[in-house]
């Protein structure tokens, strides 16, 4: 019996011992997994870059963004910083959009800017005016501009398909409309386009962009957009100093740079071009910077998630 008395106290002693090691304490939660073994979901733990874009987000601007999307340009491409971007999603397909440049070990922040734009997802509704100049514009132009517009839609396709996405995360419904040169005063204003499509009964109600595309052939020009402006506006010239009917070819580089270039001013890449100092195939940046990519691990492009970067 002195025997049993003296063991029972000693098995006691560790199963109590075991159970405390394995409860969290009255309201509190289990600790959080050693920072040196795998983070949750499989991910990689934190690089001291991340971690450090994590704290300016919550210094900067109060947003607990902890998987950052970022774009190394220093180590990618010799540049002068990294970028990283944050899409938290608002009401009317709005989202407030934070962006900062970073030093290259992320100790220093060169810029930072807090605007709200236009998501980049979903589905969009564009109204194309091209003006209708005999010098510039070709008679089959209309099946030039359907063939380009569709390329642009398969290069979503495949970029949602290489991920593993159910479906693109951006489609475009186009209506392309040629106006008659002397019903436009001002082409390279919302203002003025809107005018000579409503002067030849064109409806206008209801696009997400207006694109006046005016090949002027006495003018060379770039493209222009107007964030902000109710339907978005888009503005694109004679980039191509062309004087001649566009080929098939030149009505594609025309509608690549609307699509992948201008419509991503509206999405919030910046007018100075910087995001990344290399594109990703067909888009303008790096798909990551546009919340396209599956930064936090749970199968979903952060632009789509619920709870985005990790949040």
């Amino acid at each position: 019996m002195r025997v049993t008395k003296r063991v029972i106290p000693s098995l006691w002693a560790a199963v109590v011992v075991l159970i405390a090691a394995m409860t969290p304490a009255c309201g509190g939660s289990p600790s959080a997994p050693d920072s040196e073994g795998p983070a949750p979901g499989g991910l990689a733990p934190l690089t001291p870059l991340q971690t450090a874009i994590t704290g300016h987000y919550e210094r900067l601007f109060g947003e607990h963004v902890i998987r950052p999307a970022l774009y190394d340009n220093v180590v990618n491409c010799g540049g002068s910083h990294v970028t990283t971007t944050a899409y938290l999603r608002q009401a009317d397909r709005r989202s407030r959009l934070l962006q900062l440049y970073v030093s290259s070990d992320g100790s220093m922040v060169t810029r930072s800017s807090s605007t709200t734009v236009v998501t980049p997802a979903g589905p969009f509704r564009i109204l194309i005016a091209l003006v209708n100049y005999s010098q510039t514009v070709p008679a089959d132009v209309l099946g030039s501009l359907q063939a380009a517009q569709t390329q642009i839609s398969a290069d979503h396709t495949s970029f949602a398909a290489a991920r593993g996405y159910g479906a693109p995360i951006v489609t475009f419904d186009n209506t392309n409309v040629l106006v008659d040169p002397s019903n436009v005063e001002n082409p390279r204003s919302l203002s003025g386009i809107l005018t000579a499509l409503q002067r030849q009964e064109t409806n206008t109600a209801g696009y997400d962009f207006v694109v006046s595309v005016n090949i002027e052939p006495s003018r060379s020009e770039g493209g222009l957009a107007t964030p902000g402006s109710t339907p978005g506006f888009i503005y694109m010239g004679n980039f191509g100093n062309w004087n001649a009917p566009l080929s098939a070819s030149q009505v594609s580089s025309v509608v690549r740079a609307v699509y992948h270039h201008e419509v991503a001013l509206h999405w919030g890449w910046p007018g100075t071009h910087d995001w990344s100092c290399s594109a990703a195939s067909n888009f303008i940046t790096q798909p990551v910077l546009l919340g396209w990519e599956d930064v936090d691990g749970d199968g979903t492009p952060e632009i789509l998630d619920q709870t985005p970067y990790g949040r």
